[in-house]
């Protein structure tokens, strides 16, 4: 299945899955150590990383910079955030 990629200004015109789509703890720790990591590098290095979410339309791919993360949300450049829940994988 090919992943539809958009620019993160594009964000806005997506409605973001409310729940989990990750089934382990494992997969759910595994996420939250590659944010960090991302957070790190996008502060440190301004390297982007891809970040496959899931949507109402369906899962979706977008190329970012992570600029912060809370318990719930990432944030990316620009004040566009993504609910962690809905993030399926992260490619540093």
């Amino acid at each position: 299945m090919d992943i539809p990629v958009v620019e993160k200004e594009a964000l806005v015109n997506y409605r973001f899955v409310q729940y989990e789509v990750l089934s382990s703890q494992y997969e759910m720790e595994l996420r939250k150590i590659l944010l960090e990591e991302a957070m790190i590098l996008g502060n440190g290095e301004k390297h982007k990383v891809k970040i496959i979410f899931e949507s109402l339309e369906g899962p979706v791919m977008v190329e970012t910079t992570v600029w912060d993360i809370t318990d719930t949300h990432i944030e990316l450049k620009g004040r566009v955030d993504i609910p962690i829940c809905c993030i399926w994988e992260v490619l540093i």
